[in-house]
C-alpha cells in the first residue's frame, strides 16, 4: 500500500475507519465480516486516483449496517411505500430510516434531512455492496452534505459514537 504509507490524506482516513472500528467494539463472530470490508476499504484507498473525503462517512455507514444496525431505505418506513415511486423523501435520524413525504406531514419525530434521489441511490448501494462498488459513484457536493449529515446523525443517535477531533467519543 504505496499511497497509503506517502499520502497524509489517504492514512488519516484509514486511521478514522480503524478508530471507529476500535470504538465499536465488534464481536469475535463478526470480525471476519469487519475485516474484509476494511480490508477492501484500504485497497481502495491506496488504488484510487482520488479518494472521495467522504470514504469514512461511508465506511461508518456500511459497518453498522453490517453490525445490525441498518436503516430502512427501501421502503417507507410509516406506510411502507416504495421509494423507487416517490419524488421526495427524507432520512428521520431518529427513527432510523426514510419516510415519504405524506408520512413526514403526519408522523414527524427529530431531526430529518430531505434528500436527493442521488444521495439515496449512494445510501442504498454503500448499505449493500462492498467499497469497490463505491468506485463509480457521483459525489457531488449535495449528495456529499446530505450523506454527511444523514449518517453521522444516525450514527451518533443508534450506535451513540460521534467524532471529537481525533478519536470517537460515545455520545
Amino acid at each position: 500500500p504505496v499511497r497509503l504509507r506517502t499520502d497524509l490524506g489517504r492514512l488519516g482516513m484509514a486511521v478514522n475507519c480503524f478508530k471507529f472500528m476500535e470504538a465499536f467494539a465488534i464481536s469475535p463472530d463478526s470480525a471476519p465480516a469487519s475485516y474484509r470490508l476494511l480490508a477492501d476499504l484500504l485497497a481502495l484507498l491506496d488504488e484510487e486516483e482520488e479518494p472521495p473525503a467522504l470514504l469514512p462517512v461511508l465506511f461508518r455507514f456500511r459497518f453498522a449496517s453490517l453490525h445490525g444496525f441498518a436503516p430502512q431505505i427501501l421502503t417507507c418506513r410509516k406506510c411502507n411505500a416504495s421509494l423507487s415511486q416517490l419524488s421526495v423523501f427524507y432520512f428521520q435520524t431518529l427513527e432510523g430510516g426514510m419516510v415519504c413525504q405524506d408520512c413526514l406531514r403526519n408522523f414527524r419525530s427529530g431531526p430529518c434531512v430531505k434528500l436527493s434521489r442521488d444521495t439515496l441511490c449512494v445510501l442504498q448501494t454503500v448499505q449493500q455492496e462492498q467499497p469497490y462498488a463505491w468506485r463509480n459513484i457521483d459525489f457531488n457536493r449535495e449528495v456529499r452534505a446530505e450523506c454527511a449529515e444523514a449518517i453521522d446523525g444516525f450514527i451518533q443517535y443508534h450506535v451513540g459514537l460521534a467524532w471529537q477531533g481525533s478519536y470517537f467519543k460515545r455520545v
